[in-house]
Formats: structure tokens, sequence, C-alpha cells
């Protein structure tokens, strides 16, 4: 089991990838990382350029038959991206 989060103004339910900016550096993905302090600085970062407060979304991910799960880890930082 490990815990992801993802910082936001918003509050997220679902992941929709149609939602994603495609131009980020990995492309069309929900960016998560294993650091709650990372989240809260995205958090910030997007409350100032869009208002609103800041969300720190978890997402805890549980290996089962059957699932794929799908990460892009850096080595630079504790970040993972587009969870399907």
């Amino acid at each position: 089991m490990i815990t992801l989060y993802h910082g936001s103004n918003v509050s997220i339910a679902n992941i929709d990838l149609a939602r994603c900016n495609p131009y980020k550096d990995f492309g069309r993905a929900f960016y998560l990382t294993i650091e709650k302090n990372q989240a809260m600085d995205v958090a910030l970062a997007r409350v100032d350029i869009f208002g609103g407060e800041p969300v720190i979304n978890t997402t805890v991910l549980v290996s089962k038959s059957g699932t794929t799960v799908w990460a892009i880890l850096t080595k630079r930082s504790s970040f993972a991206g587009c969870i399907l």
C-alpha cells in the first residue's frame, strides 16, 4: 500500500485526464507525490494563480489482482504521474 498526494485548489473526486494540461513536464497526466509537503507547495501555487483554498487530495494504492497501475517516478523528486 502506498499513499499518494495531489495538491490543488479544488477537491478531486475522480481523475479525469481530459481536464489535465497536455503541456506539462511529462505531458497530459494526473501528477502525484509521496510527499505531502510537496503537494501542499503545489496547492499553494494553484491558489496563488486561480484563487480558492489549498486542498490535498489523497489516493491510496492497494495491489489488487488484475489491476494495472502506471506511474512515472523521477530520481530528482518523489514525484509520480499519470496513475490509471
